[in-house]
């Protein structure tokens, strides 16, 4: 399964406005990187001993001045620039924002880069699955991260049908794997079911999505819309000021109209993710 992420705005789980690396002259005496091997099988990481982890870590402090970057390169290579682990933790998990909670105010904070190489390059593919096993890896060995998880009340969104009824279009190969591509403004998969399309839809809505549709079996589906539209005064044409008047719809206008399904903001018991032990990586 192929996914880029987008790291959006305020959020979309992803171009969320990050504060500077806090207390950067106290960590220039700080020298944590380490180029060791990374375990393959460590009680905090992914449970199956039989993960994929990564041969080779180096974790160190970012510059100040160094812009955000997070790449996942064919073969399972990692580098990443300029991320706190909090953000790293809601990759490696697929969490939105609301579903990660405890750890220390330095998790959202501080900030650093990490150039990791996989034990087994995957070829000449980006495997997200195998991806984020690696990085829930390299969090617990690196980090010491422990976590559990629990249900909590929170705001979430229930996919449903709309009135006007459903607009999908069923999958003609059931059997064949999951295929997903997802970009600013454009979410497509192929061969999913409703739970995977929703999962996708709440990384857009910052908010945990839920399949109350009651439908079954795999579909291909693709949903276009205009991300981010400011809530501002309609001017005559009733686009806000800002915006031509043909801008396309939001993604709730966009999942009725293009696929028949509504989303409704609902209180409800979702799982989430809480932090039990987080630590700075160990000085070398």
């Amino acid at each position: 399964m192929i996914r880029r992420i987008a790291l959006p705005r305020a959020c979309p789980r992803v171009c969320r406005t990050l504060a500077l690396f806090a207390a950067m002259a106290a960590a220039a005496h700080m020298v944590i990187a380490q180029a060791t091997p990374t375990p393959p099988a460590n009680p905090n990481g992914p449970a199956n001993p039989d993960s994929p982890t990564f041969a080779v870590s180096v974790v160190k402090p970012s510059a100040s001045d160094s812009v955000r970057s997070i790449k996942f390169s064919p073969g399972g290579r990692l580098t990443v620039r300029n991320a706190t682990v909090r953000l790293l933790i809601k990759i490696a998990y697929d969490l939105n924002d609301d579903e990660l909670t405890g750890g220390p105010g330095w998790i959202g904070q501080k900030r650093f880069d990490i150039d990791a190489t996989p034990d087994a390059p995957d070829g000449d593919v980006v495997d997200q699955v195998r991806n984020r096993q690696r990085l829930q890896g390299l969090l617990a060995d690196r980090f010491q991260l422990n976590m559990r998880s629990e249900m909590r009340m929170m705001s979430t969104y229930a996919l449903v049908v709309a009135k006007s009824g459903p607009k999908l279009k069923k999958s003609q190969a059931q059997d064949a794997p999951t295929q997903f591509h997802a970009n600013a403004g454009e979410v497509m998969l192929t061969n999913a079911t409703l739970d995977q399309f929703a999962n996708a839809v709440s990384d857009w809505v910052r908010q945990p999505v839920l399949n109350q549709t009651g439908l079954d079996g795999k579909y291909d589906l693709r949903l276009e819309w205009t991300p981010d539209q400011p809530v501002t005064t309609a001017d005559s044409t009733g686009a806000p000021p800002d915006q031509p008047a043909n801008a396309g719809p939001s993604i709730f206008t966009a999942l009725q109209q293009q696929l028949g399904l509504s989303l409704q903001s609902r209180k409800n018991q979702a799982l989430c993710k809480v932090v039990n032990r987080v630590q700075l990586p160990s000085e070398n």
